[in-house]
């Protein structure tokens, strides 16, 4: 999981100046929410005074965050008006955390946060880290946004983290209050980008916790670092969902047709909660609707990144006297860099390069790592000063 670093979006309006009686006194004494008074004057009407009234429209209806015990005509209230603070105007409640996608992309590039693919623009959906079903308070706060494609997020995380889960995972003694929901809710998992949602959840596993490893198709069985990271190992084809790869044994030095798959495993707990969550190893060779190509293009990135590096080892090994060879060496890691922007899973790439290329100044691997660093061109948002 890349982890990246993020930028100061699009500023949201500080206050409402338009309709505050009409909006405040409908919100104090409607008939569709059972929330205390909780709004002065109009200077407190603020953003934050927003965020304070939406955990109130939690809490207060029976400690449910689903909404559940707030009417039809209730919910549309509250999206009405939170609309009008946190989407600079739009009168549109489904467009304003989608008004943010934009700035994400500025921000994270047109990947995956989760799985790291690269996604066609009008695929990518603006994804809430703490679902806005159950946390409706942060369902317009940009630090709780991601972008995600949809077999990350709609085909898999859903609703998650649920109420019930950061309720049993959030320390007694009681009482359990509804900022420390949120934190413990946010910490049952590693994500790839700080967030003051809670002060305590970090980046810093994002890589570190999540191994890749290729597998034998189908199995649990490993295929050998020696072999599946070796540079005759090539990729011979995708089909049906499926990568086949001329696979290099060591053993007895020759070359085997195999069908193979790249998993990830969870150093810990919160990681391996991660992986489940999105289901990042999910795979259905075979698929005729082929709705989750994750798996088969992590697994292409792989390939790929052997390719790339033994192009670029074969280019820097050519004789000093080589005419025009700095312009060569440029050329093949331009032509690297495009590659592995182009194809996403950008963790892959990260740990095929250190191990073929392990760091060491002026390597291949640090040089890679030192041009995605940060809002470049390849992989915006990057923070590879967590990167080994």
């Amino acid at each position: 999981m890349r982890p990246v670093t993020r930028i100061t979006p699009y500023p949201y309006p500080a206050t409402i100046d338009v309709n505050y009686t009409q909006y405040s006194n409908f919100l104090n004494k409607n008939p569709y929410l059972n929330i205390p008074s909780i709004f002065g004057s109009p200077t407190e009407f603020t953003i934050l005074n927003i965020v304070n009234f939406m955990a109130a429209a939690t809490i207060y209806n029976n400690n449910k965050a689903n909404w559940g015990n707030i009417t039809a005509t209730g919910k549309l209230v509250l999206k009405f008006l939170v609309s009008n603070v946190f989407s600079k105007g739009s009168f549109n409640p489904g467009a304003a955390y989608g008004d943010q996608r934009g700035f994400l992309v500025n921000n994270f590039g047109t990947f995956c946060s989760y799985c790291g693919m690269r996604i066609n623009d009008t695929s990518l959906a603006v994804e809430h880290m703490l679902p806005k079903s159950n946390f409706p308070d942060v369902m317009m706060q940009d630090v709780n946004f991601l972008l995600a494609c949809s077999p990350c997020n709609s085909q898999n995380k859903g609703t998650q983290p649920g109420w019930s889960q950061a309720w049993a995972n959030t320390p007694t003694p009681p009482p359990v209050t509804y900022p420390r929901l949120k934190e413990y809710g946010i910490l049952l998992y590693t994500w790839p980008v700080n967030t003051t949602i809670t002060t305590s959840s970090s980046n810093v596993n994002a890589y570190h916790g999540f191994i890749a490893s290729m597998y034998y198709q189908g199995t649990t069985n490993l295929v050998p670092a020696t072999d599946s990271l070796s540079l005759n190992t090539v990729l011979l084809s995708t089909q049906n969902n499926t990568v086949r790869a001329n696979v290099y044994n060591s053993s007895t030095n020759t070359m085997v047709p195999t069908d193979v798959q790249v998993k990830y495993t969870g150093a810990n707990l919160p990681e391996t909660r991660m992986i489940a969550l999105v289901g990042m190893n999910n795979a259905v060779p075979g698929d005729p609707r082929v709705t989750d190509r994750r798996m088969v293009n992590r697994t292409v990135a792989w390939l790929n990144a052997i390719s790339a590096f033994s192009f670029m080892s074969a280019i820097l090994s050519l004789p000093p006297t080589t005419p025009n060879k700095a312009a060569m060496v440029a050329a093949a890691f331009q032509q690297l860099l495009t590659n592995a922007s182009n194809s996403g899973f950008y963790e892959i790439w990260v740990g095929v390069l250190n191990y073929l290329s392990p760091v060491a100044p002026n390597s291949i691997y640090a040089e890679f790592k030192n041009a995605t660093n940060g809002n470049n061109l390849y992989f915006p948002g990057t923070d590879a000063t967590l990167l080994p």
